[in-house]
């Protein structure tokens, strides 16, 4: 089995992300860590050495001021190929083992429903019947009524829509 560790950490570089990832790491042991709303404008090597270890390769796509970005880390031994790199999602080709193949997309959506919505044509077009593709991430949008407490009621549809249309399911 291969574990992937989605986690939304509110800033990368906080002493107690640090310790907390680290933590996560040690007790599940992921090949895959997606990092969502790490609000950094840059990440260098030196930064994923002192945040994860060494053994780590990464790509990540920068915040917008202090909202979003995503940091995406495997395992060096895993043989990765990075298709896209946008604001909202990072999707990747993940070779394991030598002969499983599968995409990854992470994701963190924008909060604007106007912008997020063209996430989903985004992430199709990397999406096929042969291949399969785990989509994991913050999509700021929620599947129940009961999982929202106050303000405006929410629109089930939208997400429900692309599940269906895309062939997916939670």
């Amino acid at each position: 089995m291969v574990n992937i560790l989605s986690w939304n950490c509110r800033g990368a570089r906080k002493p107690a992300t640090r310790r907390y990832l680290k933590a996560l790491v040690d007790s599940h042991s992921p090949v895959v860590v997606c990092l969502l709303e790490t609000r950094l404008a840059f990440f260098s090597r030196r930064d994923v050495d002192r945040l994860i270890g060494r053994h780590w390769d990464f790509v990540f796509s920068l915040a917008e001021g202090k909202s979003g970005g995503i940091l995406l880390l495997w395992l060096s031994h895993l043989s990765v190929t990075v298709l896209t790199s946008q604001k909202q999602f990072i999707i990747v080709n993940i070779s394991y083992a030598a002969k499983e193949s599968w995409v990854l997309a992470a994701v963190y959506a924008h909060k604007d429903y106007l912008i997020r919505r063209h996430i989903w044509d985004g992430i199709s077009s990397h999406l096929t019947d042969s291949t399969p593709a785990i989509i994991a991430g913050d999509f700021n949008c929620i599947l129940s009524q009961a999982d929202k407490k106050g303000g405006k009621p929410f629109r089930l549809l939208i997400l429900q829509n692309y599940m269906l249309l895309s062939l997916l399911w939670s």
